[in-house]
């Protein structure tokens, strides 16, 4: 009798099943990785915008201080010469869009200086609220104030 040589030349359908389910798996893996990693991103670019408009809010209120010999005029603990409404920031005569920031307060500090405290209240995707603070030390002028 003669033997007959019978190689295997393919994969059984177990094998294949295997490869399958092991190639769905790192995609789903993937697919996961890359939308958390994308919705990192987002937030830290909201952030980063956010931190933008807050620097250029300060940059404002810093100018208007020096312009205005150090002075802002409180009533009702609300500062009168810089008003936050509807997205637009109004320092004196200036207005500036900040499209990120909630609200704007205002705090006063009297010492041997003048320090404002500014909270910026923005938001970030997924509406989360964060703060920010700031101060500017301002010189009494004249003596007091």
């Amino acid at each position: 009798m003669r033997k007959v040589d019978r190689k295997k030349h393919g994969f059984t359908l177990a094998e294949l099943a295997v490869v399958l389910a092991v190639i769905a798996i790192a995609t789903t893996m993937v697919v996961s990785f890359t939308a958390l990693v994308g919705n990192r991103r987002a937030e830290a670019q909201a952030r980063l915008d956010a931190l933008n408009d807050i620097k250029v809010a300060e940059a404002l209120i810093e100018a208007w201080l020096t312009d205005s010999d150090n002075t802002l005029t409180f009533e009702n603990g609300v500062a009168k010469e810089i008003t936050y409404a509807e997205g637009i920031l109004t320092v004196g005569e200036r207005q500036h869009t900040l499209d990120r920031v909630k609200s704007i307060s205002f705090a006063k500090q009297e010492t041997d200086d003048i320090i404002y405290f500014c909270t910026v209240e923005y938001t970030l995707p997924g509406d989360k609220i964060e703060y920010y603070t700031f101060c500017v030390n301002a010189q009494k002028v004249g003596g007091g104030n």
